[in-house]
């Protein structure tokens, strides 16, 4: 949902191949409540966030150095 926002924003001429019924309304309480339950799940169990968010954490550089050594 925040690639949208952030989409729109830094390219607003940019032809869509879809539109987003009522935006920005929709999404923005579609993220709201994504944003919610992300929270809501974390504090119901925050060792099973704390390994989802180490994961993370090891594979977004993992892929970034994937990403360059496939350029190469």
């Amino acid at each position: 949902y925040a690639s949208l926002f952030a989409l729109r924003r830094k390219e607003p001429d940019t032809p869509r191949p879809y539109r987003a019924w009522g935006y920005p309304v929709v999404p923005g309480v579609a993220f709201a409540i994504a944003a919610l339950l992300l929270v809501a799940m974390t504090l119901g169990d925050r060792v099973g966030a704390l390994i989802t968010a180490g994961m993370m954490l090891v594979c977004w550089p993992a892929a970034k150095l994937v990403r360059r050594m496939r350029r190469v």
